[in-house]
Order: C-alpha cells, then sequence, then structure tokens
C-alpha cells in the first residue's frame, strides 16, 4: 500500500474533477493560517476586555479608600468652587500677553 504524499501529482476524483494533492496542502495551510490569526485576534480582545476590567475595579478600589479615609475625590463638582475663590486671591504672576516695547538702536 502506498501512503499519498504531496509529490502525487493528481487523483482522479469520482466525478471525473482532477484535483492535486497540492492544493490541498494549500488548503489546510491556509487553514491553519487563519486559524491562527483568529487565535490571536480573540486572545488579544480577551486580554484588552479583562485588563479594562482590572484598571475599573481599582479605579473603584481607590476611589473607595479614598472615600474611607476622609480624603477630597477628584471628581468632586465642589472642589471647582473652591479653586475658583483661591485663584481670584492669588496675584496675577503668569507670562503677560502684550508684546514688550521695541528699542530702536
Amino acid at each position: 500500500m502506498k501512503w499519498p504524499s504531496s509529490t502525487d501529482q493528481s487523483e482522479q476524483h469520482p466525478d471525473g474533477i482532477v484535483t492535486s494533492s497540492f492544493s490541498r496542502d494549500v488548503e489546510s495551510v491556509a487553514f491553519a493560517v487563519l486559524l491562527f490569526l483568529t487565535a490571536g485576534i480573540v486572545l488579544f480582545i480577551s486580554c484588552f476586555f479583562v485588563t479594562k476590567c482590572l484598571q475599573c475595579y481599582k479605579a473603584r478600589q481607590r476611589r473607595l479608600r479614598r472615600k474611607a479615609l476622609g480624603e477630597d475625590d477628584d471628581d468632586d463638582d465642589d472642589d471647582d468652587v473652591d479653586n475658583d475663590d483661591m485663584d481670584e486671591d492669588e496675584p496675577n504672576t503668569g507670562i503677560t500677553t502684550s508684546n514688550p516695547d521695541l528699542v530702536k538702536v
């Protein structure tokens, strides 16, 4: 009995269609490549989803810990009002937007 190999040129299909083992090899390689890429995409998406869930969980834990310790939360709108009042009391030491006078030589 002879084992089929990729060196066989052609076989006769019962319907009279000539098929080569080379086309079957290409088909199996293409299927393996597509399956590998699909598995990689699925793993990437699942890792991305798990990472995002972990980030949300950690942010929630930090927010609850800050609230339990009595620290101010960055998301509160009341802090914005307090910061506006403090900015008005400080002198304006920033860079001015007016152009200096030109000096003629």
